[in-house]
């Protein structure tokens, strides 16, 4: 069973996501990688004569906005294969997704937050779920690579099929290079083993998906504060699932049962 890790801030967790019951897609120019929330740049390779002077720039923009427009993402975080245990018990057949220092500190309120841990497959199933029949849906780990050049494959349009048939074009090179578009990044986020679930759509709803079903734990940050304990330990109840937390020795992180205590230290 593949498990899926999602880190963020204390608030967004109990009041958005447990609370509510519903895990919502982030809009892509809400994501925090450049390369996802600013347009991108194509250019036009000129393959016919042409009398007429093309706008390079505004097929460039429309272009762009073909691509991105209607994506929405949700970003999780995988186990390093090595770190997996072969045991069966809660608290050790997690790797060490929950235990990542940086993501504590960039996504969950530098360490104040929490980690919500899902089955993948059921989160998957739970996302098609609430899909219109001509949404597009793609989920996959995420590469990291230096990116591509300006004019390179991915972001070259030949004139002759932009004169031809712009909007078939550009589904095509969706359809094409949605990895080089949605599933690769800079080698800079390497660390973060990030495995995402893409949709695409007409709708100007939100894309949310209930959690119910693929939940299956929650783990604090080690300087979440106890005054929340009670409320996250009702949350869990009404999830029926598990609560740990992060605990620190020495530098070294370990996934380790919730302290129940309910008061300020």
């Amino acid at each position: 069973m593949s498990i899926l890790y999602h880190y963020t801030k204390r608030d967004t967790a109990l009041k958005d996501i447990l609370w509510e019951d519903e895990f919502m897609l982030s809009p892509l120019a809400q994501t925090n990688d450049p390369k996802d929330s600013d347009p991108r740049r194509f250019s036009i390779s000129i393959d016919i004569e042409d009398d007429t002077a093309p706008d390079f720039l505004e097929l460039g923009k429309e272009a762009d906005q073909f691509v991105r427009d209607g994506c929405h993402l949700g970003c999780f975080t995988l186990d390093r294969a090595e770190s997996v245990s072969d045991s069966s018990t809660d608290s050790t057949r997690y790797g060490d997704g929950p235990l990542r220092a940086r993501m504590w500190a960039q996504y969950a309120d530098n360490h104040d937050g929490i980690c919500l841990i899902f089955d993948q497959e059921a989160l998957e199933d739970a996302v098609k779920t609430g899909l219109g029949p001509d949404d597009f849906i793609n989920c996959k780990r995420v590469s990291y690579m230096q990116p591509p050049e300006v004019g390179s494959d991915p972001y070259e349009l030949p004139l002759s099929k932009v004169r031809d048939d712009f909007p078939g074009l550009m589904e095509k090179m969706f359809l094409i290079h949605q990895s080089q578009y949605f599933f690769e990044k800079n080698w800079d986020w390497e660390s973060e083993s990030e495995y995402r679930v893409l949709v695409k759509t007409k709708s100007d709803k939100p894309i949310t998906f209930p959690i119910a079903d693929c939940l299956e734990g929650i783990c604090l940050g080690s300087r979440f504060p106890k005054v929340y304990n009670k409320s996250i330990i009702e949350l869990s109840e009404l999830r029926s699932v598990g609560i740990f937390q992060v605990g620190w020795t020495n530098g070294r992180p370990q996934l380790l049962p919730m302290d129940r205590s309910t008061h300020p230290e």
